[in-house]
C-alpha cells in the first residue's frame, strides 16, 4: 500500500519534530509531544463531524499550529486545500466548481473578514482551542442562493479516486489558464522522500517555511521537516517582506536548509548573502532555488566564499507534477561561467516512467510514479 503524507509523520517513531514560530515580537515553540496532542484534538473533532475522505478548506495563516492542522486533517483520511484569505469568496467558488467542500477551518483572527465575504449558508459548528490559538469550524447547509457555489452541481472533473487525495491546489496560471490540481499521496510522497535523501536531511536540521501555503513547494518544506523529525521555522507572511527581520530569524534559528525563490534570497541583500549565508562559516547546508530561473553561475560565484560548504540546487517543476520534476546540484568547479550551461536533469529512472495520461483541461491528476509528467524539453534552462 502506498505511503501517505500522514505516514511520513506517524511512521517516524520517536520523532523529534518541532516547530518554531517567530512573529514581530516573540519566539514560540511547539515540541513533538505538544504537536501530536493537537493533531489528535483536531482529528477527533473532524471525525465526529465530517466523513472520512472529505476535502477540508483552510483559511489558516502560516503559524505555530499549521502542521497540527494539516496532520489532523490527514489523520482522518481527508484532504486539504488552502484558500486565499484576501479573496475568500472568489477562492472558495473557484474550488467548489470541481470539489465538494462542506467543511472549512478558519483561524479565529481571520473569521470576521472571511464571514463577511461568504454566503450565509456557512454556519459556525465548533471551535478548536489549541493553547492560545483558536480555529472555528464552519459547515455549509443546503443553499438556494443561485450565486452561491453550494447551490450548484459540481462540474464533472472531481477525481473518482478522492480517497487517495492528499491536497488540492490551484495553479498560478503561468503555463496557461489556472487549473485545480488534485494531488494524490502517491505523487507527492516520492518527491519528498527523494529530496530528503538528496539533501541528506536529518533530525539535526532546521528548515524554514519560505513558500506561501497556496504554492505547492510549501508542502515539500513542511513534510521534509515532519518526515525527518527536524525543526521547522515559520514566520508570518508580512515578515518575509522585511529583509532585516527575515535575516534576524535566519541567523537566530541557525537555519540549515533553505528552499526559496531567487527573488526572496536576493531580497536579503548581497552583503548578507556573501558575508553570512554563503560565507566560509555558514550554518546553511542546503540552498535550493525553485519557482523562478536560477541565478547565473557568475552571480553564484560572486556570492559563495571560497571555502563555503553549502550545497546549491536548482529545482524545476510544475504544480501538475506535484511538485518538483527536476533537481540539479550546481558544482561551480565543473560548470562554466555561462548560465546557459546550467540545466536541470531529471533522474533517468523517472524519465523512463513518464506517463502520458491527462484527464482533462480543468483537472490534472498525475500518475503515481510521476515526477516529470508534462515536462517541456527546454523548460528548465536557466535564463
Amino acid at each position: 500500500m502506498a505511503l501517505t503524507l500522514y505516514d511520513l509523520y506517524s511512521n517516524n517513531k520517536g520523532s523529534t519534530f518541532s516547530c518554531i514560530f517567530y512573529d514581530f515580537k516573540s519566539k514560540l515553540k511547539l515540541n513533538y509531544k505538544q504537536n501530536h496532542s493537537h493533531v489528535s484534538e483536531i482529528s477527533e473533532l473532524l471525525n465526529s463531524i465530517s466523513p472520512a475522505k472529505s476535502v477540508i478548506g483552510c483559511f489558516i495563516s502560516p503559524g505555530l499550529y499549521l502542521p497540527s492542522v494539516i496532520l489532523g486533517i490527514l489523520k482522518v483520511r481527508s484532504s486539504f486545500v488552502f484558500l486565499d484569505v484576501q479573496k475568500p469568496c472568489a477562492s472558495l467558488n473557484n474550488i467548489q466548481k470541481y470539489v465538494a467542500l462542506k467543511i472549512i477551518l478558519v483561524e479565529e483572527s481571520l473569521l470576521k473578514a472571511v464571514k463577511e465575504d461568504l454566503c450565509n449558508c456557512w454556519h459556525e459548528k465548533n471551535n478548536i482551542f489549541l493553547s492560545n490559538f483558536s480555529i472555528i469550524l464552519l459547515q455549509s447547509m443546503d443553499c438556494h442562493n443561485y450565486q452561491c457555489s453550494n447551490s450548484k452541481k459540481l462540474l464533472p472533473n472531481f477525481s473518482k479516486n478522492s480517497s487517495k487525495l492528499a491536497y488540492i491546489i490551484q495553479t498560478s496560471g503561468t503555463t496557461g489558464e489556472p487549473k485545480i490540481i488534485q494531488v494524490p499521496h502517491q505523487c507527492i510522497v516520492p518527491n519528498i522522500l527523494d529530496l530528503r535523501q538528496k539533501f541528506n536531511i536529518s533530525s539535526k536540521d532546521v528548515l524554514m517555511l519560505c513558500s506561501p501555503l497556496t504554492f505547492d513547494p510549501s508542502i515539500i518544506e513542511i513534510f521534509l521537516a515532519v518526515s525527518a523529525g527536524c525543526t521547522l521555522v515559520i514566520v508570518p507572511t508580512p515578515l518575509k517582506s522585511i529583509p532585516k527581520k527575515l535575516i534576524e530569524v535566519i541567523i537566530n534559528s541557525n537555519v540549515s536548509v533553505l528552499q526559496a525563490t531567487p527573488t526572496l534570497i536576493q531580497s536579503l541583500g548581497e552583503d548578507f548573502i556573501k558575508d553570512v549565508l554563503l560565507s566560509e562559516n555558514s550554518n546553511l547546508r542546503i540552498l535550493a532555488f525553485g519557482g523562478e530561473p536560477c541565478p547565473s553561475i557568475d552571480k553564484i560565484k560572486r556570492w559563495k566564499a571560497k571555502d563555503n560548504k553549502t550545497r546549491i540546487f536548482n529545482l524545476y517543476g510544475l504544480t501538475e507534477v506535484s511538485c518538483w520534476a527536476t533537481c540539479f546540484e550546481i558544482n561551480l568547479e565543473e560548470n562554466s561561467q555561462s548560465s546557459a550551461a546550467l540545466r536541470c536533469v531529471a533522474p533517468r529512472e523517472y524519465i523512463d516512467r513518464i506517463p502520458q495520461k491527462r484527464r482533462n483541461d480543468a483537472t490534472i491528476i498525475p500518475d503515481p510514479v510521476t515526477l516529470v509528467q508534462l515536462l517541456r524539453k527546454d523548460a528548465c534552462a536557466v535564463a
